[in-house]
């Protein structure tokens, strides 16, 4: 029996997770420089330029600042997740990218 290894089962949150973060690498892959990851998941019609995607339990947080520059951050359960992640003009110099 050497040599068997047990595959790790991931919960349903982290599953998600990962399968949102591949999705968004995929995006963030083919913006220019000129442009950054943005989301829009609050209703307001304000765009989120993400800096950071992490899990918390079950909660999906995003990161980031808005097109004031002010900080932001939408906190969703995984089942409720629906964001709309778009290409937006960057607000420096330099475009961000989220480093996973």
């Amino acid at each position: 029996m050497s040599g068997l290894s047990v595959p790790q089962v991931k919960s349903i949150p982290v599953r998600s997770f990962r399968s949102l973060i591949n999705e968004i690498k995929r995006f963030q892959a083919c913006l220019s420089s000129e442009t950054e990851v943005g989301i829009f998941a609050n209703g307001a019609g304000l765009p989120l330029h993400v800096e950071s995607v992490r899990r918390s339990g079950q909660m999906l947080i995003f990161e980031g600042v808005d097109s004031n520059g002010r900080q932001a951050r939408i906190i969703q359960h995984y089942t409720q997740v629906s964001i709309q992640v778009v290409a937006v003009t960057k607000l420096q110099q330099e475009a961000r990218r989220i480093g996973f």
